[in-house]
């Protein structure tokens, strides 16, 4: 059976007799609609109404984004958008080393003790690895190839730490030195984040 007619059946006005359209079904929601209903349950004058106010937001997001979308180039090129979001990325990152050391190192510390430290660590970077190989494999002496040994440095470690799973423990230093390697990593993502994001919104 349709969903309309189930609709039509449970006696809700924005149905009742009625095609069905998301306009309509959102006035069956409203205040005024539960009004209308002849079955009013609990659980409708309950939830009725957040389930109305839900949707007509999610409605009226879409109404604004819209017309957005709309003017996004849909032409752009894949090693263009993988720049960009390396280049976003690397700067925000790059900012949260540089301004939470401590928290950084606190959060991998754990993984150091861990058996499964560096089956976690990487499979998370392998996805990451082998996204940026195969869809951004570009070798020319320009700002772009850092993105791609980025892509296979970080493949390449996640091999190692998926099969031999104790080199993490081995590879990281304690707190105040991992501390200190997060400073210099924020630096360095700054600064190749901003290579990037010159090279790839301002030239791209």
């Amino acid at each position: 059976m349709r969903i309309a007619e189930l609709l039509r059946k449970s006696k809700w006005p924005a149905f009742e007799n009625k095609g069905y359209s998301l306009k309509r079904f959102l006035r069956g929601l409203s205040p005024t609609g539960l009004q209308q209903r002849r079955d009013k349950s609990p659980f409708v004058i309950a939830f009725g109404p957040c389930l109305w106010l839900s949707l007509s937001g999610l409605r009226c997001l879409f109404d604004l984004c819209l017309p957005i979308v709309h003017r996004i180039p849909m032409s752009l090129d894949l090693n263009i958008l993988i720049e960009r979001w390396f280049a976003v990325g690397w700067l925000v990152f790059g900012l949260s080393h540089l301004l939470y050391p401590a928290k950084w190192a606190a959060l991998f510390l754990p993984l150091r003790e861990r058996e499964t430290g560096g089956l976690l660590l990487g499979t998370f970077n392998l996805l990451l690895g082998l996204f940026v190989i195969l869809g951004h494999n570009v070798w020319t002496w320009s700002i772009p190839v850092i993105v791609t040994l980025a892509g296979w440095i970080m493949t390449l470690k996640s091999i190692i730490y998926l099969l031999f799973p104790r080199a993490l423990a081995r590879v990281m230093p304690p707190a105040e030195r991992l501390q200190i390697g997060f400073r210099i990593a924020g630096a360095v993502a700054i600064l190749l984040g901003a290579l990037l994001a010159y090279d790839s919104f301002c030239r791209g």
